[in-house]
């Protein structure tokens, strides 16, 4: 995730007056000057953006705008960056279906990938190859309720800490790239296949409330989770089980292979 700082519009064609706010609001851009005018990120399509990224001032182009094909109501953005020579490239690398695309999201991020939303006025941009934008298009909408009122924030912040396989969520991420995992959680938003390798943990927004099994054995054993995880003491191995997860807390939950 990529913190912006300040957003500015590099020309005046788009609306008149200068920019009063800007937001995220869900996964689009809303811009809003002080004529009152309001864009969206289908407006801005084409617009040069000012931005600043860990303190350096980059050009940001908004290339396409489009919904997303497998996550309704997410609108994914393909983002350019502006070059020294002056050409322009792709913000963000392609995921695993070869698209580069990614979308604003309200909040900062903290070191361990969860989202922070206490500041009203921070967003971030996420591409569709990190945590973040995954754990969106999962259907874990940060700055949505699930069925039963809860807030999906913590639902979203398991999920990123889950797919990191950050056990203790101390940003110490303990899986490796491609390895697969299917997910589930309270709510059935995603629904666990029994085909999908063996039970591995349950997850709420601090990390894993109990482990069956280290998705990469290689990077993690239970006795090293056992001694630098306090609250995992006695829940590792056979103890940990969907239902022991459920009774302690868990909102997701997740299979591995060994």
């Amino acid at each position: 995730m990529l913190a912006l700082a300040f957003l500015l519009l590099s020309g005046t064609a788009v609306a008149g007056g200068s920019i009063k706010a800007v937001r995220a609001d869900g996964t689009q851009f809303q811009v809003t000057f002080s004529d009152g005018k309001v864009l969206t990120s289908r407006e801005l399509v084409g617009a040069d953006l000012e931005v600043t990224i860990a303190g350096h001032d980059i050009g940001l182009r908004i290339d396409n705008v489009e919904s997303d094909p497998v996550a309704s109501g997410i609108l994914l953005h393909e983002f350019s960056v502006r070059q020294p020579d002056g050409g322009w490239k792709n913000l963000c690398r392609k995921d695993s279906t070869g698209r580069s695309a990614g979308f604003p999201l309200a909040g900062k991020s903290r070191s361990n990938g969860t989202l922070d939303t206490s500041d009203p006025s921070a967003f971030e941009l996420a591409c569709t190859s990190g945590v973040q934008a995954k754990c969106v298009r999962y259907g874990y909408l940060p700055w949505a309720a699930a069925s039963d009122s809860a807030p999906l924030l913590s639902a979203f912040n398991a999920c990123v800490l889950m797919l990191r396989a950050d056990y203790a969520g101390d940003n110490t991420p303990a899986t490796r790239d491609g390895t697969k995992i299917d997910i589930g959680d309270r709510w059935n938003i995603q629904t666990l296949d029994a085909d999908g390798g063996r039970f591995e943990a349950g997850w709420d927004a601090a990390g894993a409330v109990c482990v069956h099994h280290p998705r990469i054995s290689e990077n993690m054993t239970h006795e090293k989770l056992e001694a630098g995880i306090p609250r995992l003491k006695g829940r590792t191995g056979p103890a940990c089980t969907p239902e022991l997860a459920k009774q302690l807390g868990a909102l997701i939950f997740n299979r591995s292979k060994r």
